[in-house]
């Protein structure tokens, strides 16, 4: 292809961008030069200066008016428009293409520009492996008019300015070089715009010197990563000095200039960058952590007492009675005096600086010993500080706080001492459950963290625990004592078995240093400057609910999929007690025997109301005259705990098991109908179900797959009663067909 109507300038850019032609030849649009022949050497000292271009370009629909060799990856592109009119379909201006198709993939579209139908409204397409159409749209063109258009590739992104002016860019990622890319003024898939455009330049740019100083530059990063370490740079490169008000021109990106500052023998940059970090975190730990054993000062015992529920912290409580050490008219076991020392190394320290995880060496506290589940919680029975808005401790101390309840915020379903830590609980085995929800108010709360030993909250999973246990819920709220059977604190895997818990993540902020070598030979240092640690209620699908949070992690990635199914073992749900009950008796080698009552048979039974001795086939003996009974221990209304349903007619073709248990329906499927006070009547009683007294006043049927007794009430409606096989609804209920005289 003879070039006619488009010129090329190569430019050398090394730390300004200056238009220099080093051993290449411009090309003038009046020689009739082919543009795959090679470029001829010149004196490197000349400057170029682009003629302006007379000659107009006409847009012809298919109009090729180049081939390029080698498609650069850095380049500016200038032109001037001039559109005279709208068209009533897509106008095209301009289409650089390594492909004969239109579009929509890599590289139908590397650079195309063209007018919307029937607008001037400016379609800007550059496209990428990524997305082979990735395009912005902008008004701005006028008609009648010259525009000055350009195109500059620099850096990370494609601008397109008009008259001066930015409009949009797009990204100059995953763009690799083509071995050809044709150049139309006008392309074959669409009719030509109404215009005319002239003094087009394209000017492939060149860069192979690092625009930063060769003299070592420090470079600043909120966090320490390959990319962390791309956006610093990046901001260095495009934003400049802020104080001395200096930027330093460069054309390539952020990763071209970090590799002209590495090591000659690195290889791996990403790999590269992650050791350096991992040895700036290692410095800052070396140089500031805190161990463990500064956190009570009292000693591996004391420590481990109080993460049991034992010892002086979690037993004593404030008192007017003298207890030592004696202060004469000041009274004793004041928790904020006792634990001063927890609120000054919050303060002080553990904001800053790493702590040292109790369960690595020399400590080796059994409560958090390889916490395999990533994850750590702690369960508290007892409240012992007044005026804190936690829990129900009052004063006077000696008579309002002396067996005082925490916040209560979960259900305890149950106990197996034989997964609790044994220097703990100090036996082997058994197991307790709380099927009734009559365990008392407990709080538990808890935190964790990933698998990437490298993130902030792995390294300050410490500061984390420190703040939960000791800080926000022993200091704060006096929260203390453990559920008997298990440590107060530990792995979740070692706690007690319970529906929910709150949860705590920190967000550290980092910054790091990054210094990168004044040769060749040199290497970059990084080093961990500035830490600042916040502790901040978990954000997941529900906020502050440890579970939902452990959930957001392994949907990030940051940990295994089956490590959350475990840690649902432990924290098995709202309303998931009885099921985790049922599953514990099973694991034990035990069935759940269900409570019986004389002269009633059972139909079926739920959660913690199943039982071996039923007998489903008497769903086909209920007719006129039969009581039905459903025992409900998850409702929550105690009018819904005990109903009796006293059938009036015959029982027709009724399939009353679909009807209690699947579609609670006025016209059920079959011979017969199911409507209050014609049908049947419910009590709250068997006597008043025997003597017709007090029968409900309310009922309403057919909604699909809710069972009995949808919202019937003894006088009006009262929803969210009923069970259900499929759409959730109550979980531990039993019916029974009444089989005595």
């Amino acid at each position: 292809m003879i070039f006619k109507l488009l010129i090329f300038i190569f430019l050398q850019v090394n730390h300004q961008i200056v238009a220099t032609s080093p051993s290449k030849e411009l090309l003038r649009l009046d020689e009739n030069v082919e543009t795959q022949s090679k470029l001829k050497a010149t004196n490197q000292a000349d400057t170029i200066t682009p003629p302006r271009l007379l000659k107009e370009i006409e847009l012809i629909r298919d109009n090729l008016i180049d081939t390029i060799i080698d498609s650069p990856k850095y380049f500016s592109l200038t032109y001037k428009l001039y559109p005279n009119g709208i068209i009533n379909d897509w106008g095209s201006i301009l289409r650089f293409t390594g492909s004969d198709n239109n579009c929509c993939n890599w590289p139908d579209r590397w650079l195309l520009m063209k007018f919307h139908p029937n607008s001037l409204r400016m379609h800007f397409v550059a496209g990428s492996t990524v997305n082979g159409n990735a395009h912005k749209d902008f008004n701005g063109i006028e008609a009648n008019t010259w525009h000055d258009i350009k195109v500059e590739a620099i850096g990370d992104k494609i601008s397109l300015f008009i008259n001066n002016e930015l409009k949009e860019s797009l990204p100059n990622t995953n763009r690799p070089s083509l071995s050809e890319l044709k150049v139309y003024a006008g392309d074959k898939f669409h009719n030509p715009a109404n215009a005319k455009i002239s003094d087009l330049i394209f000017t492939p740019l060149e860069s192979d010197t690092a625009c930063l100083p060769r003299s070592g530059i420090d470079v600043y990063a909120s966090g320490c990563s390959y990319d962390k370490l791309l956006s610093s740079i990046q901001q260095t490169l495009y934003y400049g000095d802020p104080i001395k008000h200096q930027v330093t021109p460069c054309i390539h990106t952020a990763a071209d200039e970090l590799n002209f500052h590495l090591p000659s023998n690195v290889t791996d940059v990403q790999d590269y960058i992650k050791g350096l970090c991992k040895q700036a975190q290692q410095d800052y730990e070396n140089d500031h952590h805190v161990p463990w054993s500064d956190v009570t000062q009292m000693g591996d015992k004391f420590d481990k007492e109080y993460y049991d529920g034992n010892g002086d912290w979690n037993e004593e409580h404030q008192s007017n009675y003298p207890h030592p050490p004696v202060i004469p008219g000041q009274a004793s076991n004041v928790l904020n005096r006792d634990a001063e020392r927890v609120d000054d190394l919050y303060e002080t320290h553990l904001q800053r600086y790493p702590l040292q995880w109790p369960g690595d060496a020399p400590i080796s506290m059994t409560n958090f010993d390889n916490c395999k589940l990533q994850t750590a919680m702690c369960c508290w029975v007892s409240d012992r500080q007044a005026n804190d808005n936690n829990g129900n401790c009052a004063t006077p101390y000696d008579e309002r706080c002396l067996d005082a309840d925490p916040g209560d915020n979960t259900d305890l379903c149950a106990v197996d001492m034989a997964r609790s830590t044994k220097d703990s609980t100090h036996v082997d085995g058994g197991f307790a459950i709380f099927p009734g929800g009559d365990e008392g108010p407990v709080h538990c709360h808890g935190l964790a963290w990933g698998e990437d030993e490298m993130e902030p909250d792995f390294r300050y999973r410490a500061n984390n625990l420190f703040f939960v246990s000791m800080s926000d819920h022993l200091h704060d709220r006096g929260y203390v004592r453990n559920v008997q059977g298990s440590p107060m604190c530990g792995c979740v895997e070692n706690m007690p078995i319970v529906s929910r818990s709150d949860c705590t993540e920190i967000s550290a902020k980092e910054f790091y240093k990054f210094t990168l070598p004044d040769n060749d030979d040199g290497e970059i240092t990084a080093s961990l400057d500035y830490v600042d640690i916040d502790f901040n209620a978990c954000r997941a699908s529900r906020n502050n609910n440890l579970e939902r949070f452990v959930q957001r992690l392994r949907d990030e990635g940051r940990l295994s999929k089956a490590k959350y199914y475990d840690v649902r073992n432990t924290i098995v749900g709202d309303n998931q007690c009885s099921a985790a009950i049922e599953d514990l008796i099973f694991e034990k080698g035990y069935k759940l025997q269900s409570s019986e009552y004389p002269g009633w048979t059972m139909l079926y039974g739920r959660g913690t109301m199943i039982s071996a001795d039923y007998q489903p086939e008497l769903w086909n003996n209920i007719d006129e005259g039969s009581y039905i009974r459903r025992v409900c221990k998850s409702c929550s209304r105690d009018s819904h705990k005990d109903i009796i349903y006293k059938r009036l007619t015959p029982k027709g073709s009724i399939d009353y098991r679909d009807l209690f248990l699947k579609n609670w329906f006025s016209d059920p499927a079959g011979d017969g109908k199911n409507i209050r006070g014609a049908d049947f009547n419910l009590f709250s009683s068997f006597d008043q179900a025997q003597n017709n007294e007090n029968p409900w006043k309310f009922c309403n049927y057919n909604d699909n797959d809710i069972g009995f007794p949808r919202d019937c009430g003894p006088n009006d409606h009262d929803s969210s009663e009923w069970n259900s096989m499929t759409r959730g609804g109550e979980t531990d209920f039993a019916f029974y067909l009444y089989t005595g005289n």
